[in-house]
């Protein structure tokens, strides 16, 4: 007996062993595609966080006089340009932590920004260290951060 074309018992079997096969592979699958999301939102956080961090210890660093508000969730600080002390604020604003210039005008440090702090809360004493507590948040991925900044320049005798 020559069979040339294929039963539809085999055509039954091979379409039953298909769907199971990539039924299978669907519920591997998914899992794989949740963790994938998640890791990508564990990986923005990080990003935005270690950016922001980045960004206040450096405009922190050389500031003359720092000025902390943790219940306003807003950082000023004061730097010498020209002779002049220049006004600067560090505050979050949404979900962005914002950088206002002396010039009026506001650029943004980064994203995700859950919560932002300082402390202690007050001036800054010279010699003091300023505590800076910073929460990101994306894609139901959190991550903390916390770092202290020695600011160089403060002297008592500015105003």
């Amino acid at each position: 007996m020559d069979n040339k074309g294929f039963t539809l018992v085999e055509l039954l079997v091979a379409a039953f062993l298909l769907v199971t096969l990539v039924s299978l592979l669907a519920v591997i699958l998914e899992p794989a595609g949740t963790n994938w999301h998640a890791a990508a939102g564990k990986t923005d956080a990080l990003q935005h966080g270690r950016i922001a961090m980045e960004e206040i210890v450096h405009e922190l660093t050389y500031a003359c006089r720092v000025i902390s508000d943790p219940s306003a969730g807003r950082l000023t600080y004061y730097k010498k340009s020209n002779g002049r002390l220049m006004k600067y604020r560090i505050y979050k604003s949404g979900s962005s932590l914002l950088l206002a210039l002396p010039e009026g005008a506001a650029v943004p440090i980064a994203g995700c920004i859950a919560d932002f702090a300082c402390y202690p809360a007050g001036e800054l004493a010279a010699g003091e260290m300023l505590t800076i507590c910073l929460k990101t948040a994306e894609k139901g991925q959190t991550c903390s951060f916390q770092s202290g900044v020695l600011v160089r320049n403060i002297t008592e005798d500015i105003p």
